[in-house]
């Protein structure tokens, strides 16, 4: 609520027409703004109206006959090797080409290989599994064979608590893509290396930490990505953080993603290795 309202309170002090032309530097200190509320306040909500309670309480035996039917975080990660294709994890792709190498990868691994089409604009890859536990140590070696300014691929973490709201976000990825909607003004490109949303910008107002580790290597050579997300949060959080977010769930993800079509993106995955701790 007090982002709500800090934002609602900018929307009525600045001129309507303004806001077509937004100036660079002022959305940006708009978005600090709202970001240093967020982290001292709180993401607390004021207590709902009576009647929306009464409400919830009329709808929560219809939810509760759905959740029956909604699926689960896998107790354990599935097909990390792909010998099996996509089996085990859940796909989201536009305007890629997809496919399987067996005896790939640095050591003999089945790689996981992605390009955009030719001439098309928009490509992504969000391939994922959403796993019971409360943290990970994971491990992954990436290829990136082609990109340009607006690309990037990597491993992408989610976090999130019993009631499955995302608490946290960390990213591991090669290629900057800082300067490309809708990534311009993401919490995690304020910086070249590590950053963090509670800090400074807040990722879209969500309410959740976020962290970026950017990776270099060259292209056309095979890189090595060692991830422990719990720690990487502490180290730019503070230490407690991620115990503090009470994690149920980890939703491991592959990512990859350009905006131009003059930025062809082509890469592979190989050998990712998650080791899942209880919750």
């Amino acid at each position: 609520m007090p982002r709500l309202k800090a934002w609602r309170d900018k929307l009525v002090a600045t001129d309507p027409e303004a806001w077509s032309q937004a100036d660079d530097r002022d959305l940006e200190q708009t978005y600090w703004d709202l970001g240093q509320i967020w982290v001292n306040g709180g993401v607390q909500m004021s207590a709902p109206a009576s009647s929306a309670i009464h409400r919830i309480e009329e709808i929560l035996p219809q939810v509760r006959e759905i959740e029956g039917d909604l699926p689960r975080p896998a107790i354990k990660p599935a097909n990390l090797d792909f010998h099996d294709g996509l089996n085990g994890g859940s796909l989201s792709s536009r305007r890629m080409t997809l496919s399987f190498e067996p005896s790939a990868g640095p050591d003999g691994g089945t790689a996981f290989r992605f390009c955009t089409w030719p001439g098309s604009s928009g490509g992504q890859l969000y391939l994922f599994q959403t796993v019971q536990g409360s943290d990970a140590e994971i491990s992954l070696d990436f290829l990136p064979e082609s990109g340009g300014e607006s690309s990037f691929a990597g491993l992408r973490v989610e976090a999130y608590d019993r009631h499955f709201h995302r608490v946290a976000e960390c990213t591991y990825q090669w290629g900057n893509a800082w300067n490309y909607w809708p990534d311009r003004y993401r919490a995690d490109n304020v910086t070249p290396d590590w950053n963090v949303g509670a800090t400074g910008f807040l990722w879209w107002w969500v309410g959740h930490y976020a962290i970026k580790h950017r990776l270099t290597g060259p292209t056309g050579t095979w890189q090595h990505l060692d991830a422990n997300p719990r720690a990487n949060l502490d180290r730019v959080h503070g230490a407690g953080t991620w115990d503090g977010l009470h994690v149920k769930s980890l939703r491991v993800a592959l990512i990859a993603s350009t905006r131009r079509p003059e930025d062809p993106l082509a890469g592979a995955f190989v050998n990712l290795n998650v080791r899942m701790f209880p919750k």
